[in-house]
């Protein structure tokens, strides 16, 4: 009888011993993976998807490995509005004592009449953060087929504008896109968001 406690004894510990590594096991796999941050505007993608090797000259006299914007400086419409946008959205970042800031960065689609220079003197018009940048064509047509944006690389010849979509990407100093806002966009949104996915991940 008491050899059958025993037996007993042994078997139930034992599957109390497997309950706990299992549980714990389940705890440690949860906390491994990456919750998805509660976004107001923005849609996330997770895990990042990485972003084909590239190479454009910024404003700055740096090399472009990071993207947030694409136009070009005789945008009538769309540009205007979203830079003019994005600059209050860096101000709300700026009060909010936010340091470690997304840059800012507008990529040409007209790279025929967009210099470096040009861009300089658009972008920073709107916000002495912001940067632009240049590449050759075909750099800038597989960038932007990779990021999702469409526009019609044939200029209008009449007013010279290219239509193309407003949205804004946000990619992580890894190459990986994090997340893409997609018109309408509001200030308080896109800003919080943007607070969200930086304290999240690491965001150049």
């Amino acid at each position: 009888m008491k050899e059958t406690t025993r037996v007993y004894l042994k078997i139930t510990l034992l599957g109390l011993l497997f309950m706990m590594s299992l549980f714990l096991g389940l705890y440690v796999y949860q906390q491994s993976i990456p919750k998805t941050p509660h976004l107001h505007h923005a849609t996330y993608v997770g895990p990042g998807r990485m972003l084909s090797a590239f190479e454009l000259q910024k404003t700055d006299a740096q090399v472009l490995n990071l993207s947030h914007l694409v136009g070009y400086t005789q945008c009538r419409s769309i540009c205007p509005t979203t830079m003019d946008m994005m600059h209050h959205v860096y101000d709300k970042l700026r009060q909010d004592g936010i340091l470690q800031r997304p840059e800012m960065i507008m990529i040409s689609l007209d790279g025929d009449r967009d210099s470096l220079e040009t861009m300089r003197h658009y972008v920073t018009g709107f916000d002495k953060e912001f940067k632009g940048a240049i590449g050759q064509k075909s750099m800038v047509q597989k960038l932007t087929q990779e990021l999702g944006v469409v526009y019609d690389s044939q200029s209008d010849q009449n007013d010279g504008q290219i239509d193309h979509s407003g949205s804004l990407t946000l990619i992580n100093p890894a190459g990986e896109v994090v997340a893409f806002f997609i018109p309408p966009m509001q200030v308080q949104d896109i800003a919080q968001d943007i607070e969200t996915l930086t304290k999240t991940f690491k965001i150049r």
